[in-house]
């Protein structure tokens, strides 16, 4: 953003929730007081909670409040899809992101990880007096949620249903879409959920263990969070790994500022982030180069011995019916559209917890208004691409070519090192979302293809 001098003011003014975020407050008033009125509008006031508890807590709309106002996707991740048999945009129904699926992180260290941050959270609030079993009871939760998305992370099955009204998806989503203009769901509408088998087990999960445990796991990602806002924070580096999708201790607080704000305004970001892309080459070049990639990757299909004929022209297709989005989704570009969106994020708040909340609840909701091909789900950091389902599309950012921001036009900043090989893997995994499709001409995995990948693999 500082080195975009086009952006309009009201644009330059969100650097100031960056110097929110490095600088703080930490007096009383100005952290302490809006994370308990945060704790309060999830309805987790007095957290840590300890029974007796009424059995008929709405955990679910707390979980749907706090993705929505922070990001947590404690349960279930949230975006639109388009419907597989009609391309109608409906609600998506996704995991979350797990401490385990960090890189480097295995299901010991996230056990690790959760320990340590809620033994943290407690201290933060001088609370680590509560019983120790309240503290192993959400680690055992969180363990049992790990396992389950280490188990059902790898699973592309996807299910399109409608949910009972009184159901605890149905109670989630329509708290997370509450006030949303158009919503694509409603009470009788259908929902795209993947990974069935995943959705069932976390929802027997939550309804057979007891609400204030459930509510304390709330509360500890409610406080991780937040660390960012919080003062001498032992938080922060579960927060940082998180943020950095690695291990991560000791980040400089500016660098791990950038990434808070970018989550709670990433469009913004994205649109900052292509502002010199112009030094580079033409945003057609990078169009054309991943273009160019993907003709290659069939090339070299083509002419593999591992696959027949009718698997040849499977992949020749689904390769060639892909959206293959380069560097940004379509609506950014728009300059009207986008600054209506910068137009209405809201003004900065007098601390920046409050701040980042209001900012990053307008960025959720606005997602939820565009349609499914319009859709960008990762960070600006990013540095590889990904594959999604619903509408077929690839996402190739900017970092995917290694470029770095060009202080000096004379600086050549961009390589192509590894572009080939993250592109050329994430139209595999695109295929292998194929495997089962129920298009026979898009079947590519047949049995002549499966059983000389056999004898190939027993060969080496």
């Amino acid at each position: 953003m500082n080195q975009d001098k086009k952006l309009d003011k009201k644009t330059l003014a969100m650097r100031g929730l960056v110097d929110q975020c490095v600088t703080g407050n930490h007096t009383k008033e100005k952290v302490w007081n809006p994370l308990l009125e945060l704790m309060a509008s999830l309805s987790l006031e007095g957290f840590p909670l300890t029974p007796p508890v009424r059995k008929d807590l709405p955990v679910w709309k707390m979980a749907a409040k706090l993705l929505r106002k922070t990001g947590v996707a404690a349960f279930f991740s949230v975006t639109v899809s388009s419907h597989p048999y009609n391309s109608k945009d409906i609600a998506s129904l996704g995991l979350p992101k797990a401490l385990s699926s960090i890189e480097g992180i295995d299901i010991r260290d996230a056990i690790q990880m959760y320990s340590s941050a809620t033994f943290a959270s407690l201290k933060a609030l001088k609370k680590d007096f509560i019983p120790p079993v309240h503290r192993l009871n959400v680690v055992r939760f969180a363990t049992e949620l790990e396992r389950l998305y280490q188990l059902y992370s790898g699973d592309r099955s996807f299910q399109i249903s409608k949910l009972a009204y009184i159901s605890p998806a149905n109670e989630f989503l329509r708290e997370v879409f509450d006030g949303v203009p158009h919503s694509v769901f409603s009470q009788d509408s259908e929902v795209y959920i993947q990974s069935p088998y995943f959705f069932s087990n976390v929802v027997g999960l939550v309804q057979k263990t007891a609400p204030h445990t459930v509510m304390n796991f709330l509360g500890v990602w409610t406080m991780i969070q937040m660390s960012p806002f919080l003062p001498q924070s032992d938080l922060l580096d579960v927060y940082s790994s998180i943020l950095y999708s690695a291990p991560r201790t000791s980040v400089p607080r500016w660098k791990l500022c950038l990434r808070t704000v970018e989550k709670a305004i990433p469009s913004l970001f994205l649109r900052s982030s292509l502002a010199d892309i112009d030094l580079h080459g033409s945003a057609a070049r990078f169009t054309e180069l991943v273009s160019e990639m993907a003709q290659e990757f069939i090339r070299g299909t083509d002419t593999a011995a591992l696959f027949s004929d009718s698997s040849k022209a499977a992949i020749r297709s689904i390769i060639n019916n892909t959206d293959f989005k380069v560097l940004s989704t379509s609506w950014i570009k728009d300059n009207d559209r986008f600054n209506d969106y910068v137009g209405a994020i809201p003004i900065l708040r007098s601390n920046g917890l409050d701040s980042y909340l209001a900012a990053h609840e307008h960025s959720f909701l606005a997602g939820l208004t565009r349609s499914s091909s319009e859709r960008w789900s990762q960070s600006t950091f990013s540095t590889n691409c990904w594959s999604e389902r619903g509408p077929r599309t690839i996402y190739i950012p900017m970092l995917v070519f290694n470029i770095t921001l060009a202080f000096a036009k004379n600086i050549n900043a961009f390589q192509l090192a590894r572009a080939g090989v993250r592109i050329g893997r994430c139209i595999f995994d695109m295929l292998l979302s194929e495997i089962n499709s129920a298009d026979p001409s898009q079947q590519w995995l047949d049995e002549d293809a499966r059983s000389v990948g056999v004898f190939v693999i027993n060969q080496c």
